[in-house]
């Protein structure tokens, strides 16, 4: 059984959509998300004065991940691939967003742990896993020292021409479970 490690932001949640919309009303600002060419669209709209402040703020706007949506498929292709994988979330977001689990399980998402780290790499030293999903170009690249096989989320914020040879880029879910399952007997 392959132990699969999955970012939660960008790869489960579709969650920047709702960022950029808090920040734009937080700032008076109108970005787009194809605006954000960077993966921490906060140095676009404030400062690190504010930023925590900004953070807490989107932190109760956000609430109990209401608002937040699965990211395109990703929870279909999860309860695909749950049975035959260890699906193990790790995110360096806050442990304040304590919503995240039951958010999860609301929408009934196949995984076996959801972990907060500040460091993804470190952390996978100790935990290994098989395959690593992300969709932060510098966190894949740090990944990838430690985990054989990462799948880089396509998105406009980490656009770059050539990775390392271990990174691979992936447009979406349905890309990524067929790269996951090929050459596999997995059900589908």
């Amino acid at each position: 059984m392959r132990k699969i490690g999955l970012d939660f932001d960008g790869v489960i949640a579709d969650s920047l959509p709702l960022f950029i919309e808090f920040l734009n009303q937080q700032t008076g600002k109108d970005f787009k998300l194809e605006d954000i060419k960077v993966f921490n669209p906060v140095p676009v709209y404030c400062t690190k004065s504010n930023y925590f402040e900004i953070l807490e703020n989107f932190n109760h706007y956000r609430g109990s991940n209401i608002m937040l949506k699965p990211l395109h498929y990703s929870n279909k292709y999860l309860g695909r691939l749950w049975p035959y994988n260890e699906l193990h979330i790790v995110t360096c977001r806050s442990a304040d967003f304590a919503g995240d689990a039951h958010w999860l399980n609301e929408l009934h998402t196949k995984y076996d742990s959801l972990t907060y780290v500040e460091n993804k790499a470190e952390h996978l030293k100790t935990n290994s896993v098989d395959i690593f999903v992300e969709d932060c170009l510098e966190q894949a690249i740090q990944i990838a020292t430690v985990v054989p096989t990462v799948y880089l989320m396509d998105a406009p914020h980490n656009q770059i021409s050539s990775l390392p040879p271990n990174i691979t880029r992936v447009k979406d879910w349905t890309d990524l479970y067929a790269r996951l399952t090929l050459n596999t007997s997995y059900a589908s």
